[in-house]
C-alpha cells in the first residue's frame, strides 16, 4: 500500500505538518512518510526504547513540544482508542474473596499503624513525577517487571517507590505492604504471574493517591502520559493537565463511546497511605454534574481499599468496580476542575476540615 492510499490517523492531536525524521520532507501528519516510506510508529517506538533510561524533566517546567513529542502523544491516543476495547482492561467480575472490598479500615485505631501514626502535613513544595518503567515503553499490552516477582520482591518494589518522596510523610515509618492493614490490598496477589499491563502503575506510583479511569475500566489516565505536572505544596496536591496533556485528556474521555464524560475514581493509594476517606467537593468543582445518589462520592464520604488478585482473565488485576465513585462531566470539551478532600479518620460530615486537599485541573 502506497502513502497516498494509506489510511490517515483520525485523532486531531498532531501538528498540521512536520518534517520526516529520516528524509526531512515536509508533509501532512500521517502514518508513513510520503517520500521515503518510513513508518513513524516503529521509528518513534524505537526512539522511546532508547530513551527509557533517561531521567524525566521537572514536571513543573513547560517546554514547547517538538514535532517528535507531538507525534508520540498522538500515538499514545491511538493506543488509548484501540486498547480500551480489550476485555481484560476492565475491573474483574470475579472479585476473589472480596478481601479488599468492604471499604474502610478493619483494625481499631489503636492497632492500625496508619491511624496510630501522627501524620502532619509537610511544610514545603515537592514536584512529583510518575513512573512507567514497570512496562516497556508504550507497550500497554506487554509484560511488566512484576510478572516474575514473588511477594517479598513485590513488597520491596513498593517500599522502594515509597522512599522517593518519603519527606511528605504520607506513609507510616513501618510501612510493609504484606502486613495489616496494607495486606488487605496486597494479600491476594498471585506471585510470579502475569499482570494486566497497566495495573502495576498503581503500585509504582504511590504518591498519585487518586486516579481517574473510564467508568468500569482499570487503566488510570496518567498512565498514558509521558510526563505529568503534579505538585504537592503545604497540605495540597495539584495535578494540572494543559497543552498536549489536556488534549489527550479530551480524547481519553471521547474514546469511551458508550459512556463519554463518565469517569471513575480509584483511591487504592490514598487508602494504602491511611487517607481512608474521600469526598468530591462539588460546590468547588467545574464542569461536574451534581450527583443524585445518596451514597455517591460527590454526596457523602467515600471509602474503598481495592485489592489486587488474579481474576477471570488469569492475570493479576485490581478489584472491585464501585459505582459510588462515578463522576459525570457536563461537557468533555470544557475545562474541568475536580477538588477532593481526604481524611484519615472518618469525618463527622463532608464540611469537616480535610487532612489533605487534592485538586485536578484539565484544559482540553
Amino acid at each position: 500500500m502506497n502513502a497516498e492510499n494509506k489510511p490517515q490517523l483520525t485523532v486531531p492531536l498532531s501538528a498540521d505538518s512536520f518534517s520526516c525524521p529520516k528524509c526531512q520532507t515536509i508533509q501532512e501528519n500521517g502514518e508513513q512518510c510520503c517520500a521515503c516510506g518510513l513508518i513513524f510508529e516503529k521509528y518513534y517506538r524505537a526512539q522511546e526504547r532508547r530513551a527509557a533510561g533517561v531521567v524525566q524533566q521537572d514536571p513543573v517546567s513547560h517546554i514547547p513540544a517538538s514535532p517528535r513529542s507531538k507525534r508520540s502523544a498522538g500515538m499514545l491516543v491511538v493506543l488509548v482508542l484501540i486498547l480500551f476495547s480489550v476485555g481484560y482492561w476492565q475491573f474483574d467480575k470475579s472479585d476473589g474473596k472480596q478481601g479488599g472490598a468492604d471499604g474502610g479500615a478493619t483494625l481499631s485505631e489503636k492497632n492500625d499503624p496508619n491511624l496510630a501514626y501522627a501524620y502532619t502535613p509537610f511544610a514545603g513544595t515537592v514536584a512529583i513525577t510518575h513512573d512507567r518503567t514497570f512496562m516497556e515503553a508504550d507497550r500497554f499490552d506487554g509484560p511488566t517487571v512484576l510478572d516474575t516477582m514473588d511477594p517479598e520482591q513485590i513488597g520491596a518494589y513498593r517500599k522502594e517507590k515509597i522512599q522517593k518522596y518519603a519527606q511528605l510523610g504520607f506513609f507510616h515509618p513501618g510501612y510493609d505492604p504484606l502486613k495489616a492493614p496494607h495486606a488487605k490490598i496486597y494479600g491476594q496477589i498471585t506471585p510470579k504471574t502475569a499482570w494486566v499491563t497497566v495495573v502495576p502503575y498503581y503500585i509504582a506510583n504511590p504518591y498519585i493517591l487518586l486516579s481517574l479511569t473510564h467508568d468500569g475500566k482499570v487503566a488510570p489516565f496518567t498512565a498514558f502520559l509521558d510526563q505529568v505536572d503534579i505538585v504537592y505544596s503545604n497540605g495540597k496536591i495539584t495535578e494540572t493537565y494543559t497543552g498536549m496533556n489536556g488534549r489527550i485528556w479530551r480524547e481519553f474521555l471521547a474514546s469511551d463511546t458508550e459512556k463519554q464524560g463518565i469517569i471513575n475514581l480509584t483511591m487504592v493509594n490514598a487508602w494504602d497511605a491511611g487517607f481512608y476517606h474521600v469526598h468530591l467537593v462539588e460546590r468547588l468543582c467545574e464542569n461536574v454534574a451534581p450527583a443524585s445518589a445518596a451514597d455517591n462520592i460527590g454526596t457523602t464520604v467515600f471509602s474503598q481499599s481495592s485489592f489486587f488478585h488474579v481474576g477471570q482473565h488469569r492475570k493479576n488485576n485490581i478489584s472491585p468496580y464501585d459505582a459510588r465513585c462515578r463522576i459525570t462531566l457536563k461537557d468533555i470539551n470544557s475545562s474541568t476542575r475536580l477538588i477532593f478532600h481526604l481524611w484519615r479518620n472518618k469525618p463527622q460530615s463532608v464540611a469537616a476540615p480535610p487532612d489533605l486537599v487534592y485538586e485536578m485541573s484539565f484544559v482540553p
